[in-house]
């Protein structure tokens, strides 16, 4: 059975460490069978927590530096927008990268529109391609709620809220283009310091507050 305990003791050693460490070396501090720590390497290895380099017959494990691309062009991103600060223009660029998404799912659904049901898992699978964390918590005929407990821009969202607009336009367009209309009102928001985003898209034309898309 995977100990989470176990696994902040080896990270937490292995940091403390800056030159590597061996398994043998994590097993004698931890009191632990050799056997069971090169599981948990493994295991904790393919979360991207630490890394190993060969030397001679030996591994030495270490932390690497948390340094990816999805990391750079997410900071970059968030800079630009904050420097720019244009609504418009970000309007304008999510606009685009929805549209580039619907045809993704258009293509691999090989169908004109989608239904509700591909339309719902389109959106859940969209966040956790791109980083989030979203699942529909109510459906009706009358609306969609959205629950969205990691944003893809990660807490440095709050340092430019118009980035909302990449999840409305992602929403709206994805819903109206494929069902005929969408209207998203994000009620809560990780941008604004909530912990979760929640909204609400609504199917059909109403008195509802939100921003309108139509196909």
């Amino acid at each position: 059975m995977f100990d989470s305990n176990i696994e902040r003791k080896i990270v937490k050693f292995v940091k403390e460490s800056p030159i590597g460490v061996t398994s043998s070396e994590i097993a004698r501090y931890l009191n632990v069978n050799r056997m069971t720590i090169t599981k948990y390497l493994a295991v904790i290895r393919e979360k991207a927590l630490i890394d190993f380099k060969q030397l001679g017959m030996a591994k030495l494990w270490f932390v690497p530096v948390n340094l990816s691309k999805e990391s750079f062009l997410n900071m970059l991103t968030i800079q630009l927008a904050v420097k720019s600060n244009d609504k418009k223009a970000i309007k304008s660029a999510a606009s685009k990268v929805a549209d580039f998404i619907i045809e993704l799912y258009k293509e691999y659904y090989d169908i004109d529109k989608l239904n509700i049901s591909q339309v719902i898992e389109a959106i859940e699978d969209v966040e956790a391609k791109i980083g989030g964390k979203a699942k529909i918590i109510e459906q009706s005929n009358k609306k969609l709620t959205i629950e969205c407990k990691k944003c893809p821009f990660g807490d440095n969202v709050k340092l430019c809220q118009h980035l909302c607009y990449v999840t409305s336009n992602i929403l709206g367009k994805l819903i109206s283009k494929n069902l005929g209309y969408a209207k998203v009102n994000i009620k809560n928001a990780i941008a604004q310091g909530s912990d979760h985003c929640l909204v609400d898209v609504y199917l059909k034309e109403g008195k509802e507050e939100g921003k309108e898309y139509k196909s």
